[in-house]
């Protein structure tokens, strides 16, 4: 399957689109969704994701165990076998508490709202994260593959997708163990943060 993810939020149709969750974020003291039209934002050419496969995104979500497990990255006989890999991928959404690795990510929305310490196993938040929360888990993998995401994205400087692709072609090594968690890393963590200075949605479809 492929995915795909954009921004949205600075229509009318997208803002009612996500009226109707107002209740659910006030239910867990969370601010509601309201997008302000930026000046700024005319003309802007907003980052946008495709091309990934759903395997990509399982394999960031269980690098993501194994750096939380303290697990060694490398290759595991035991851990990486497709039944513990599962297993440690259930317990983790089960416990509700990451939005990279809770997120279905063939369908459902990050919203530019911190949720905070709310737990996300309850079925009502099923597909909906927070784009504050996807960044600090996206820096987190990243500090331990000592890829420095800073160097290439700021709020001050967010790539275009022809520069996310240069940038790509010019980095990705082969013979790196994580070369496309690297590359999906940076293209994910680019949508986060044009979401956050761009206060909108990143929807996703798969």
């Amino acid at each position: 399957m492929s995915i795909s993810a954009w921004l949205i939020g600075d229509r009318y149709e997208d803002r009612k689109h996500f009226s109707g969750d107002n209740l659910l974020f006030k239910y867990y003291g969370l601010d509601a969704y309201k997008y302000a039209p930026k000046p700024h934002l005319k003309g802007v050419k907003k980052p946008t994701l495709s091309s990934w496969k759903s395997r990509h995104f399982n394999d960031l979500k269980y690098l993501l165990v194994k750096i939380r497990e303290g697990i060694s990255l490398e290759y595991d006989d035991i851990y990486d076998n497709p039944e513990i890999q599962r297993e440690l991928l259930m317990e983790y959404r089960a416990k509700g508490d990451s939005h990279l690795i809770c997120h279905p990510h063939f369908f459902g929305c990050y919203l530019p709202i911190d949720f905070k310490e709310i737990n996300l196993a309850s079925s009502y938040l099923l597909g909906l994260g927070s784009s504050f929360n996807l960044r600090d888990e996206l820096q987190e993998i990243a500090s331990k593959l000592d890829f420095e995401l800073g160097k290439y994205v700021t709020y001050e400087s967010i790539l275009s997708d022809d520069e996310i692709d240069c940038l790509i072609v010019k980095m990705f090594d082969e013979d790196d163990l994580f070369g496309y968690e690297k590359m999906l890393v940076l293209q994910l963590y680019n949508l986060a943060i044009a979401s956050i200075s761009y206060d909108l949605v990143i929807n996703f479809s798969g």
